[in-house]
């Protein structure tokens, strides 16, 4: 089965990125420049998997976590958040399972990253 991942960041180097270092997977790789986007597209497209970078403007990474907690239908999505500080993994407030990758990231800690997630939900 397909699996659709999420990446919610405005950086095009770093969407770039993500989608190279996930080619070899099943999976479909959509993209958002803002959490406002990526708020509408994971309401449409229901993901396996979001990545959500944490700086962005129009609405950044914590309002939009703040909006799929309150979502029922995406509150349980995992995700797997971009951050530039040193953050740890775990279970977040609502039911949404996440953890934090440090830019910047290599590829094979990408691809650890997600594969555990995927595997967790």
């Amino acid at each position: 089965m397909r699996c659709r991942i999420l990446v919610v960041d405005d950086s095009r180097t770093v969407r770039r990125i993500v989608r190279r270092a996930l080619a070899g997977r099943s999976c479909e790789i959509l993209e958002a420049v803002n959490g406002a986007e990526g708020l509408d597209l994971a309401a449409r497209v229901q993901p396996d998997l979001i990545l959500l970078d944490c700086t962005m403007p129009v609405m950044a990474g914590p309002e939009m976590l703040a909006r799929l907690q309150a979502d029922p239908r995406l509150r349980a999505v995992p995700l797997l958040l971009l951050t530039p500080a040193a953050g740890s993994g775990g279970q977040l407030p609502g039911e949404i399972m996440a953890a934090c990758l440090e830019k910047p990231f290599t590829a094979a800690a990408l691809g650890e990253a997600v594969g555990r997630l995927l595997r967790l939900a």
